[in-house]
């Protein structure tokens, strides 16, 4: 799916990616089939090592694997998804997409729109959609079908990204996908370099920590971690983690620390196509 690895930390990245797209994909593909199917639970939580094929959402040491957080964004009681036949389009002249909207709240959804762009790594959009959106209560809806020329999309990767909002205008969900016009995701691995800004605010024993695009390119999967050694006293938890952001977009993660003293909170940040950055103010 990546073509040739030359290291452990660039394989393990592609591999966790991989696990976690899979079972979000799965995840997301039985929650359209709701009524005719009684549910799904990944299996399993934690496993044995060594493991040659795991659904593991945390690894050797209980920290969360990046499929732990797209796992639970599947879950999300409103969810908008996407059906689509692969990841890497080589050989194919249109990209197509089924939309869906799971409501799995007791009431029905109304006056909602729904917002589905094509945008290149750089922030252009190839194809914008727009339709408004309605939803009956505990329920999974078709929403809209997509249709365009890949050769709109210049670069050699490009994201689907789905917002519903409601009729003011206020976010309620989103989700976000990533495709390469490759025979594989390798592109991902070659994407320009970029830049992240990283703001705290502390709250106790929660910190919210901003994390801004600032350079030209899309910032592929932040990832946040905590920088202290693995067999440190205490925890620490994000509200959502292994992410991508469009040039200029903004994303605030709560953090929040259990059991670690104030001078000891450390939180590393990497990504796929920036450097490395310890938020430690």
């Amino acid at each position: 799916m990546f073509g040739e690895i030359a290291d452990l930390a660039t394989l393990v990245r592609a591999a966790q990616l991989l696990q976690a797209e899979g079972l979000r994909y799965a995840l997301e593909a039985n929650r359209r089939r709701k009524y005719r199917n009684s549910g799904a639970l990944p299996w399993q939580f934690n496993e044995p090592y060594p493991m040659a094929a795991c659904t593991s959402a945390v690894d050797y040491y209980a920290r969360p694997k990046p499929a732990y957080y797209a796992v639970a964004q599947a879950y999300a009681p409103l969810h908008v998804s996407a059906r689509f036949p692969t990841l890497a389009w080589a050989g194919r002249d249109h990209f197509e997409a089924e939309l869906w909207l799971n409501n799995s709240r007791p009431e029905a959804l109304a006056g909602a729109r729904l917002t589905a762009r094509l945008v290149e790594l750089d922030d252009r959009a190839a194809a914008v959609w727009s339709q408004a959106v309605a939803a009956d209560a505990n329920a999974a809806t078709p929403l809209l079908a997509l249709d365009c020329p890949l050769d709109r999309v210049d670069g050699p990767a490009f994201f689907l990204d789905l917002a519903l909002a409601d009729a003011q205008g206020q976010p309620l969900t989103a989700n976000r996908y990533v495709f390469t016009r490759a025979a594989n995701l390798a592109p991902l691995l070659a994407a320009p370099p970029t830049a992240l800004d990283v703001r705290r605010e502390e709250h106790g024993d929660a910190w919210a920590l901003t994390l801004t695009a600032t350079g030209s390119h899309a910032a592929l999967f932040a990832w946040l971690e905590d920088a202290r050694p693995v067999d440190a006293a205490g925890y620490v938890a994000f509200s959502a983690n292994h992410f991508c952001l469009l040039p200029g977009e903004a994303r605030t993660v709560t953090v929040t620390w259990q059991g670690v003293p104030a001078p000891e909170r450390r939180i590393a940040i990497s990504g796929w196509n920036f450097d490395g950055l310890l938020a430690h103010l």
